[in-house]
């Protein structure tokens, strides 16, 4: 099975509907597709890696500087309570190094891994666009 994440950064078969995000050296920012959760955004190294092992030093400060604008954008536009990161790369067609950054604001009672399971509505395409629109003006700076 191709890898999706690899499609979708070559522009080949995009997971989400909506433009990139934040475009660094190593790494994306895009809207998780499908999704429940306005604002879930998925961090993805660009090069084809299965391990947190197999990053280089390079590529995990470059994470670190994206990992912070992400979380204080999603937390300046969604003013959220708190902010969940979890990596995965084992779903078939997802093997590959990827974090999910999630918002959740004090009106959710689910809370820790239990919000990730929830089982709502998913985002419309236009919705995940809206989103992501909403969240541009955010990530218009420079992590250097």
């Amino acid at each position: 099975m191709q890898c999706k994440v690899c499609l979708s950064n070559q522009a080949k078969l995009r997971i989400s509907p909506g433009p990139t995000i934040f475009t660094g050296k190593y790494w994306l920012v895009e809207h998780c597709y499908p999704s429940q959760t306005a604002g879930r955004l998925v961090i993805a190294l660009k090069r084809h890696v299965h391990a947190l092992h197999e990053l280089t030093t390079e590529e995990y400060i470059e994470f670190a500087k994206i990992l912070e604008l992400t979380i204080s954008s999603l937390h300046a536009c969604y003013l959220s309570d708190v902010e969940y990161c979890a990596c995965f790369s084992e779903q078939p067609g997802f093997e590959h190094i990827h974090f999910h950054i999630i918002p959740r604001g004090t009106e959710r009672t689910v809370k820790g891994p239990q919000f990730m399971q929830t089982n709502g509505p998913q985002l419309s395409d236009d919705e995940v666009i809206q989103t992501i629109s909403m969240l541009l003006p955010y990530f218009n700076r420079s992590i250097a």
